[in-house]
């Protein structure tokens, strides 16, 4: 049971949770170790813990109306093993959006049964191209290899067509500046674990946190959760596009690092709810919170899926501001994640209160 008098704490940031988060490999589709880490913490806090068929994972704070859902997604983009070569490569088709050439010589893990195996991946190098021509890098072109000879050696690693496959980075920290993989979502599942550490349970209304699976691939697991949650109101957490970035102009770089979570008005497929939207703007403002306005026109998160549950939800998004996401590593900032941690508190009792 959720503690009854708990308080903001001087930091929001446990390292060692989003480390550990970042490190666990968890593709769309693949994400059991992500889910069985998350519930090995939770479940002492909650009113209630459960999973669905589907892969996602709850955590129930409060009962009754009205309904929040809050939801972080566990997926990361990956590959998956499509064909075997004859002398042992691995064609790959992409699990979620990956820019082809980011890949190029990364160093990733294939979840065999047996274990992760780990690889790299190739193309063919730019010295090997006809007539001087640039290298055209495509999911098709890409590879992995395992260092294997022969397609019976990778069948006796354990290796199938259907095997995941996602990349491997080592979480590092230097100062307020993070470095990691999967920082889209797993920024936002820290943040929720935090939050579910220390909020008070609501007096009415209920909290239905929720960690959802295959948000790269389509949005999947928001789409049941919220089905079955049936909530009046909502928002995705999300670690988010900060192209502020050499080549990008200011007006496209989406959100900036170092100026807070960001608080997003609209994107590929949402309009924020309006009073929700401004609630969570008076909520920051009057707790010092340092935030930015999103609009993000080419991309989406659960939110948009969510507000189409049974007959409508009002939902928003916030987000911790995550250049390269998609990329092998991310790099964030810890004073932008913890904003969003203080945000968050400090907004859920207004927003039960609001939609009651």
């Amino acid at each position: 049971m959720p503690c009854a008098n708990k308080c903001l704490r001087e930091s929001m940031a446990d390292i060692n949770l989003i480390k550990n988060l970042s490190e666990i490999l968890g593709p769309s589709g693949f994400e059991d170790r992500v889910r069985s880490y998350i519930k090995s913490i939770i479940r002492e806090y909650a009113d209630e813990v459960f999973e669905d068929i589907f892969g996602n994972l709850y955590a129930r704070i409060g009962e009754g109306e009205p309904r929040l859902m809050i939801a972080a997604h566990m997926d990361e983009v990956g590959f998956m093993v499509r064909h075997i070569t004859e002398n042992g490569f691995l064609k790959v088709v992409n699990l979620g959006g990956i820019n082809p050439a980011s890949a190029l010589g990364a160093e990733v893990a294939v979840m065999t049964p047996n274990g992760d195996i780990t690889g790299v991946i190739g193309s063919i190098p730019p010295h090997l191209m006809r007539d001087g021509g640039k290298p055209q890098v495509t999911i098709k072109s890409l590879f992995v290899d395992v260092g294997a000879l022969s397609r019976k050696e990778v069948e006796e690693m354990g290796i199938r067509k259907g095997t995941p496959i996602t990349f491997i980075c080592k979480f590092k920290r230097r100062g307020n500046t993070i470095i990691g993989k999967a920082f889209d979502d797993r920024l936002g599942c820290a943040a929720l674990i935090e939050l579910i550490r220390t909020i008070e349970r609501p007096r009415e209304g209920s909290v239905y946190i929720v960690f959802t699976v295959q948000e790269e691939v389509g949005t999947r697991g928001a789409a049941v959760a919220a089905y079955r949650i049936h909530p009046k109101v909502a928002l995705s957490i999300e670690g988010t596009i900060a192209a502020d970035i050499p080549g990008v102009e200011p007006e496209e770089a989406v959100t900036f690092l170092g100026k807070g979570p960001s608080i997003r008005i609209m994107d590929a497929v949402m309009i924020a709810n309006q009073k929700l939207f401004n609630l969570l703007i008076d909520v920051a403002e009057s707790n010092n919170i340092k935030y930015q306005i999103q609009l993000s026109p080419k991309s989406g998160t659960d939110a948009g899926r969510i507000q189409y549950a049974r007959e409508g939800v009002a939902v928003s998004n916030v987000s911790v501001p995550t250049r390269y996401s998609h990329y092998p590593a991310s790099l964030a900032r810890i004073e932008d994640y913890e904003g969003l941690v203080r945000l968050l508190e400090a907004a859920i009792p207004k927003i039960l209160e609001a939609f009651r």
